[in-house]
């Protein structure tokens, strides 16, 4: 054993900072694509079928695209 430090130490010890990294990135993203958020809400309220409508298109290119790359 190392000393007084259990396994659980050392594993706190390499997780702890990837945690905090991960909470920054979360954050900053959160913050970044506020204003786009904000734009699709809005664009539901007033136009719903619109947004509808390009939600589906979305929905098939990603499926489009995940067929293609799939084996």
């Amino acid at each position: 054993m190392h000393g007084s430090k259990t396994i659980e130490d050392e594993i706190q010890a390499v997780v702890e900072p990837l945690r905090d990294k991960a909470e920054e990135v979360v954050v900053d993203a959160r913050r970044r694509l506020a204003p786009i958020d904000e734009w699709v809400r809005t664009m539901a309220r007033e136009q719903p079928m619109v947004a509808l409508g390009g939600a589906v298109l979305v929905g098939y290119l990603v499926g489009r695209l995940i067929r293609r790359r799939a084996p």
